[in-house]
């Protein structure tokens, strides 16, 4: 596990570096001495942190507390009762564990039978030390993107030391190592998604001109196995002013999902839906979040009023997005949860047949299951600790 100095140095860097800058010359122009700090990877900057590092170092290590407190909280990260939490593929459940011998950790798995039966007999998939020995990194694991139904083969995310920017490699899990030859994105602040076992769609830095301002791809394109990805075809594209081009996509009833997020910001974006007739955009509001896919529906949670033919959706409330419909030129807007005075959203979660909301009412905490029935909803109130 990463040492408690680290942890304690990158507070420590984090508190310095506000203070050094803002300052101004007569002229109105900046005189900040640390402007070159903004070259994050350049020798000097790293050069200058690592002295900072050592500083703060020897500064925590010498308090009475610290020896304490660092084996309390080494205790804590490698306790081997602590509750692993699993991510549902299929039939199976996937766990990345991590303690003093697997500090990269090691990515793991077992039938989701045996995992809710209480057993503990995990195959593993992937060892992350072992790979960053092998490869002369120090991986760090950012997830998988699967393709259903038959979840064989994922596009591992792998950042070099926990970096913002990723590479993502074809992976087969049946095999338990990556494919050869398979599809393999260089570093960089980008996403993806399948389209089939022999497409995927790629936002990724695709050379001059091609990242936004913000750092994130400004543009999509559709990759066919074996295919020079320069050649690939240019699916969506933004201006570099905006904050960048996000792709995600999901599997339901052997169809796969592609969507496309034209994000100006944080808080407004345009959605598109990838089809065989290109990239259709979803006549939805730009500042809404999406909260999953459920069924053929998207769940989208409000955050304005909504105005959709004539019916008012209100501020908070929770939708579905017929994607169905929408692909026949009508879409349809099902209202799922909407907040009375003292209530809002706290949580979603979806499974094959039914969504899980939590909800606060009076600052109380509440659980429902919302099953589709009849083109409607049904709902289930689920009992738990009046203050839980």
């Amino acid at each position: 596990m990463k040492q408690l100095t680290s942890l304690t140095t990158l507070i420590m860097l984090l508190l310095i570096l506000p203070g050094c800058g803002d300052k101004k010359q007569k002229g109105g122009e900046s005189s900040d001495p640390y402007i070159w700090l903004e070259e994050v990877d350049s020798g000097k900057s790293l050069d200058w942190a690592r002295a900072q590092n050592k500083l703060s170092d020897e500064s925590l290590a010498t308090q009475p507390v610290f020896t304490g407190l660092k084996e309390r909280f080494l205790e804590v990260l490698n306790d081997r009762e602590r509750i692993i939490y699993p991510g549902i593929v299929g039939d199976m459940s996937y766990n990345l564990w991590q303690d003093e011998n697997n500090e990269r950790g090691v990515w793991r798995r077992m039938p989701k039978k045996d995992y809710l039966a209480g057993k503990n007999v995990w195959e593993t998939v992937l060892d992350l030390d072992n790979l960053s020995a092998e490869e002369g990194k120090k991986w760090v694991f950012g997830g998988a993107t699967w393709l259903g139904p038959e979840n064989r083969y994922c596009l591992l995310h792998l950042s070099d030391g926990g970096k913002d920017e990723v590479v993502i490699r074809e992976f087969d899990a049946l095999k338990k190592e990556f494919v050869d030859g398979g599809f393999s994105i260089p570093e960089s602040k980008g996403s993806v998604a399948w389209v089939d076992r022999d497409r995927i769609l790629v936002a990724t830095n695709y050379g001059p001109g091609t990242m936004t301002s913000s750092g994130y791809p400004a543009m999509a394109k559709l990759w066919a196995r074996g295919e020079d990805p320069a050649m690939a075809s240019i699916i969506l594209q933004t201006d570099t002013v905006n904050m960048g081009i996000f792709v995600s996509g999901g599997e339901v009833n052997g169809k796969q999902y592609v969507f496309l997020n034209d994000s100006r910001g944080f808080y407004e974006s345009s959605m598109y839906l990838l089809t065989p007739d290109g990239v259709k955009m979803l006549d939805i509001q730009k500042d809404v979040e999406t909260r999953g896919l459920f069924k053929e529906a998207l769940l989208l949670y409000l955050q304005s009023d909504w105005d959709f033919n004539g019916e008012i959706f209100k501020k908070g409330t929770l939708v579905s997005y017929d994607l169905l419909s929408f692909l026949e030129g009508k879409p349809s807007v099902k209202t799922l949860f909407e907040p009375g005075e003292r209530e809002s959203l706290a949580g979603i979660m979806t499974s094959r047949d039914f969504i899980v909301l939590a909800t606060m009412e009076n600052v109380q905490g509440k659980l429902r299951i919302m099953r589709p029935v009849d083109g409607g909803w049904n709902t289930e109130m689920v009992p738990v600790p009046e203050h839980g």
